[in-house]
């Protein structure tokens, strides 16, 4: 037999052996996973949230706010499988908004999300895990979005998909890596449907011989947007540790740096007789810093966290990178075995360059503010009272503007089988 036959011969017995690899791999993967079911706790949990809510500016409006008294009616569903080894989550749910405002009478709105998430540990040392998201948002005040832009009554439709892969080198390292990708669509001219594609690696290493413990890591991150307008690429690299100095204290530090590419398309007016307009495309990148600080008490009674962060992003409905900050608080105390209360407060500034974005310079504060009361009347059903403030401010523009929720919400949950 020639040196080629044998060549040819020896690469479809590869395959083949591989393809029958691969078949097999799956298919006991497959067994895995069903017995895995079979033996677990399995549940479906359906649950409804009744909330009446009062809103003093529910279209986030600077010279004539409207306020809105509103009821919710929030029925969702549950479908749980828990094993040693596997974890399943499958969850549908609906938010049905009857709103009475002082100047258009009764208005009524409607989203509806559906999620899945699913885990599994093939082996003592691999984990492997995957989920999947799809929303649709029309209620006229809904919560400020990524970076603080205020999308109102505008239809918004985001569908998100992940998946992360984690394995243990040793008893001292580990790393996971993951990947997201995000479509966000809105039923407005003024806003921009965005795709994002995001990749991460995170790979720590326990520091206990050395110091007290402590664990060192390092992260790369890369993510790529695109939207009409342009594209924007964004690599981040950064180092820090984990470091837990007493029972109740711990801290996590990371910094390092990035760097942004866009390239976006906008018009200009030419001076001429008549005056030309043309398409002009423009690249643009820059570096800068990122990084993130958080302080966490972990106590029987209180837990409270304080963060400090610095990235680059992208801000919903707008076109090209955001440099955002963000320091915030929370706390909870549990204040008896069924009443706990919890307060949390933050500040974020965003600020995005012309020469990196078709929309323009962008500059905003956001101040926001809330507090409430959790009672636990059983382990499947409670009682909520909630107020936030928020607060948008542009001081280029000279725009301030705030708004004041108040809501009490009652929830009860039923697990049809309790094992």
């Amino acid at each position: 037999m020639s040196r080629i036959a044998r060549y040819k011969q020896t690469i479809c017995w590869l395959k083949k052996r591989g393809f029958e690899g691969l078949r097999y791999t799956v298919l006991m993967l497959l067994l895995v996973v069903s017995s895995e079911i079979y033996a677990a706790e399995n549940n479906i949990i359906p649950a409804l949230t009744v909330k009446e809510e009062f809103n003093d500016n529910i279209y986030f409006s600077v010279s004539s706010p409207i306020s809105a008294y509103m009821t919710v009616f929030s029925p969702d569903l549950d479908l749980v499988s828990n094993s040693e080894t596997v974890r399943i989550l499958l969850n549908a749910g609906l938010d049905a908004f009857i709103y009475l405002d002082d100047k258009q009478g009764q208005t009524t709105a409607l989203n509806h999300s559906c999620r899945g998430q699913f885990s599994i540990k093939p082996t003592p040392r691999l984990d492997l895990g995957s989920s999947l998201a799809y929303r649709v948002s029309n209620q006229p005040d809904q919560t400020l979005e990524q970076n603080s832009v205020v999308l109102n009554s505008t239809r918004r439709s985001r569908q998100s998909y992940a998946a992360d892969v984690g394995y243990d080198f040793s008893e001292l390292a580990s790393g996971k890596l993951n990947y997201a990708h995000v479509r966000d669509e809105y039923n407005n001219p003024a806003l921009i449907d965005t795709t994002q594609h995001s990749a991460g690696l995170r790979v720590s290493y326990d520091l206990s011989r050395w110091l007290p413990p402590a664990q060192a890591i390092v992260e790369v991150d890369g993510a790529y947007y695109t939207n009409m307008n342009g594209w924007t690429r964004n690599l981040s690299a950064s180092a820090g540790c984990n470091w837990r100095f007493s029972e109740i204290f711990s801290a996590t530090g990371l910094f390092g740096g990035s760097y942004t590419q866009s390239e976006y398309n906008s018009t200009e007016t030419v001076p001429a007789i008549p005056p030309v307009t043309r398409q002009v495309t423009t690249l643009s990148h820059g570096t800068g810093m990122v990084g993130n600080l958080i302080l966490t008490r972990t106590g029987e009674l209180t837990q409270a966290n304080l963060k400090i962060s610095h990235d680059v992003t992208v801000s919903a409905g707008r076109s090209g990178p955001t440099e955002t900050t963000v320091a915030s608080a929370d706390i909870s105390y549990q204040m008896t075995a069924d009443l706990s209360l919890r307060a949390s407060t933050s500040y974020q500034w965003d600020q995005a360059s012309f020469s990196q974005s078709s929309g323009g310079d962008f500059t905003q504060e956001t101040m926001q503010f809330s507090t409430g009361l959790r009672y636990k009347f059983s382990e499947d059903m409670n009682l909520n009272a909630n107020y936030a403030y928020t607060s948008l401010v542009n001081r280029k523009n000279g725009i301030e503007v705030g708004r004041n929720v108040i809501f009490v919400g009652f929830t009860w949950r039923y697990p049809l089988f309790e094992r």
